[in-house]
């Protein structure tokens, strides 16, 4: 065997670091054209089931899907008056719970550090309450990274809608076009691809949608009956954090638990506040989430929380929840593209 055989092709490793670099390039600059896009193709998946049952009952498609699109406007928008509601309550009372918790550190634990001292005030500071809120200043950047002003995520958002309405309305004819737009040459493997595309994120994409919101209503229910303030905002949070592989599932029982133990002033109830958080957490991922995803994603785990790190540091919230789908996308285009595979085979969850 020759030494040149022996030696891995420099086509091989950079095409798919340069395609890496490049979409990263893209995802980056192209972030406030891009989320409102992806958004809505989420969104589109999301809604076509609704959209194709009352199709099934002869509601003609223009008026099904404007059935749709309203009846999810409605529900998105008292649910989010809800948890609005109740996060700008609890947002109003954060000094008063801040000063109740340091009070309680010292009572119970005088020995440990300030909690989240990093959150506080150093001696120089005049503002009140013992707390330094510019330094929380990165979360909203986080949540809405990539989208800038209020204004602008106002624009983004109505921007979003009008085009999940409008991939609605061309949804029957979408495919066929792109497939032809790829030409005639390449009919069999376009189709093929766009199939497979389509196939695994509309089933991710509807069983994670009905899981999260099936989460949100347990998490927000036990914490209403254990007597938890603001129970709307910490079961959809948990909910969504769920959605982080791995650790989002702890990080959702922390604000609760944190709450508790404010109100109560035991870590008991904290306790049994983190006992019921990881009963239901057990719960669907070992018995429910398996029933209903089955094999619909092929990618192993270790890609999943390394893209949701991609994408959130990408786009920020948005990123975090869109990930694994696009994940999903693009490992089904990286199998089907001679120079990609290599990436296909180190998202894929086969070990063969």
């Amino acid at each position: 065997m020759s030494d040149e055989s022996k030696l891995l092709s420099i086509n091989l490793v950079a095409t798919p670091l340069l395609t890496v670099a490049a979409l990263t390039a893209l995802c980056y600059f192209a972030a406030p054209v891009l989320v409102p896009i992806v958004t809505a193709a989420t969104l589109t998946y999301i809604l076509w089931p609704g959209v194709a049952a009352l199709r099934k009952l002869k509601v003609p498609h223009v008026v099904a899907v404007i059935i749709v699109t309203l009846l999810a406007i409605a529900a998105i928008t008292a649910i989010g008056m809800l948890i609005l509601s109740e996060a700008t309550a609890f947002w109003n009372n954060v000094p008063t719970y801040w000063e109740q918790l340091q009070q309680l550190r010292v009572e119970h634990a005088k020995e440990l550090p300030k909690i989240l001292d990093f959150l506080g005030q150093d001696s120089t500071s005049t503002q009140p309450n013992g707390i330094d809120v510019t330094k929380l200043s990165a979360i909203p950047k986080f949540l809405f990274k990539g989208v800038g002003t209020v204004l602008s995520l106002l624009g983004q958002a109505i921007l979003a809608v009008l085009l999940t309405l409008f991939m609605l309305f061309e949804q029957p004819g979408f495919r066929k076009r792109i497939v032809r737009s790829l030409g005639s040459d390449n009919v069999s493997a376009a189709t093929n691809i766009i199939s497979q595309i389509s196939a695994q994120i509309s089933g991710y994409l509807w069983v994670r949608f009905v899981i999260t919101v099936g989460l949100a209503i347990v998490f927000s229910i036990g914490l209403l009956i254990g007597g938890v303030k603001y129970p709307y905002v910490w079961g959809p949070l948990a909910a969504i954090l769920n959605l982080v592989p791995y650790a989002g599932a702890y990080v959702g029982a922390i604000p609760p638990m944190i709450m508790a133990y404010i109100q109560h002033g035991s870590i008991l109830p904290s306790v049994w506040v983190f006992v019921f958080f990881m009963v239901v957490q057990f719960i669907e991922s070992n018995i429910v989430a398996p029933k209903m995803f089955g094999r619909q994603l092929n990618i192993n785990l270790l890609a999943q929380l390394i893209s949701t790190i991609y994408w959130g540091w990408l786009w920020g919230a948005i990123g975090i929840v869109l990930a694994v789908p696009i994940t999903a996308a693009l490992k089904v285009i990286c199998d089907h593209v001679e120079a990609l595979h290599p990436i296909g085979i180190l998202l894929s969850g086969d070990d063969n």
